[in-house]
């Protein structure tokens, strides 16, 4: 595995609201996948931070040797986005590990998920009253943490399900947080993959924090590294629109008979597309939802 950088080049992007998806997929290709933090109302909630119908993004770049060709990568793409409506660099500095590390034990919160699971960071205390399913989670480096809309519309959905017994497939699987609920929610067995290495690393200590290392295996690559042969009772994805409407033929072709397909990380706008590419491969719909400007599908074969 990679190992984490001990330094890292925090920037500030600014730009608007609509360009989140573009902005956050260009920083995940070039900088390090999945390190991008946005800010909501004021509050490192770990999404967008609001000001009138603009968005401040925070990504970070490792310090190593690669870091000025990442950066020059990044001014490239913010230029091309430009065109769209002016996305900026409006703050840069170098922040410490320990720096990140601080911004999620401060504002990581514990988070339920309807009456089923709870979120609770490792170093915070639940009350031995709850009787919900817990996860232990300490993201690390890693996207997940259930507080962003499109990664808690998956778990409430992974709550709606009946998953005893059943092989979960989870492409982007980041902090490891659904793979983890997943499980705890009946799954016999769970694959996670992940093109970023870091993100691995702390989903597995993740699993082991929360006792499910028997049943949820991690992959650093994409979803065609796979082995196609196995099958899906469910298949979750909560990446991009983009991402995902390439990947839907790929996605049929991992998915059993009577498996389903959860779909997040779609902005609203962008739903009917992806709806219309699973329709083309002959999926439904079955289940939509709506979350501020993002979208949840439950897809399966008609």
């Amino acid at each position: 595995m990679a190992s984490v950088s001990k330094e890292w080049i925090e920037l500030t992007i600014q730009t608007k609201d609509e360009l989140i998806e573009p902005l956050t997929e260009l920083l995940r290709k070039y900088t390090l996948p999945f390190a991008v933090v946005l800010y909501d109302k004021g509050e490192r909630i770990s999404e967008i931070f609001q000001v009138s119908d603009l968005v401040r993004v925070y990504t970070y770049i490792p310090v190593d040797s690669k870091s000025q060709n990442i950066r020059e990568m990044v001014d490239v793409g913010l230029k091309v986005l430009s065109i769209i409506h002016e996305t900026i660099i409006i703050d840069e500095k170098h922040v410490n590990q320990a720096y990140w590390e601080q911004i999620w034990k401060t504002h990581f919160s514990i988070l339920p998920i309807l009456d089923k699971l709870v979120i609770k960071p490792v170093w915070q205390e639940l009350d031995d009253k709850d009787d919900r399913i817990v996860i232990n989670l300490d993201p690390g480096m890693a996207f997940g943490t259930g507080h962003h809309p499109t990664t808690r519309m998956c778990l409430e959905e992974l709550s709606r399900q009946e998953l005893t017994g059943k092989s979960i497939l989870d492409i982007g699987s980041g902090s490891g947080i659904l793979s983890i609920a997943a499980v705890k929610l009946g799954a016999l067995s769970c694959i996670g993959i992940d093109i970023d290495e870091n993100a691995i690393d702390s989903a597995l200590n993740n699993i082991e924090m929360n006792g499910v290392s028997e049943n949820i295996t991690l992959q650093t690559g994409v979803l065609d590294d796979l082995d196609s042969t196995f099958k899906y009772d469910v298949v979750v994805a909560n990446i991009t629109a983009q991402i995902i409407i390439n990947l839907v033929p790929s996605i049929a072709s991992y998915l059993k008979p009577n498996g389903i397909v959860i779909t997040s990380g779609i902005l609203s706008e962008l739903f009917p597309e992806v709806e219309n590419i699973f329709n083309q491969l002959g999926f439904k719909c079955s289940s939509f939802i709506n979350s501020g400007d993002w979208s949840l599908g439950v897809f399966s074969i008609t």
